[in-house]
């Protein structure tokens, strides 16, 4: 194996640390590494082979104004590629008609008047639906 001299080693390293964040590789061995840490599964190494293997979703975001027909373009790309359609008018629907919920309860006064609802609320329940399709 060839031997680095000071500079061609800073050299190869920069060119490594350069490489390893233009293709995310920190980022990804980081998710998975909270991850492990989370589940603690039993035999982490096989877990880990398992979850590289694992093909990871979709997800796909349509942003726009009200009546911007995204919820018609939504419908046909998840029939197009056979996806799961998130739609967070529908889910703060259901919400309000469920009576034992507590977010339904907070989104009554917005439903009420009309108005817009906290970005906070509806990226929770979008979170919470995400969370449990992963599972």
């Amino acid at each position: 194996m060839k031997q680095f001299n000071k500079v061609e080693k800073d050299q190869f390293q920069s060119g490594v640390e350069l490489y390893l964040e233009k293709n995310m590789i920190f980022e990804f061995f980081n998710a998975l590494l909270k991850e492990v840490c989370v589940k603690q599964p039993e035999k982490p190494i096989d877990w880990l082979i398992s979850r590289l293997k694992m093909k990871s979703p979709y997800r796909i975001i349509i942003l726009g104004s009200p009546g911007g027909l995204k919820k018609e373009i939504c419908k046909h790309i998840s029939d197009s590629y056979e996806l799961k359609h998130i739609n967070s008018a529908s889910l703060l629907i259901k919400e309000i008609e469920d009576e034992n919920s507590s977010v339904g309860k907070q989104l009554k006064p917005y439903y009420n008047e009309l108005d817009y609802v906290d970005d906070n609320i509806v990226t929770n329940l979008v979170i919470k639906i995400l969370n449990n399709h992963d599972k």
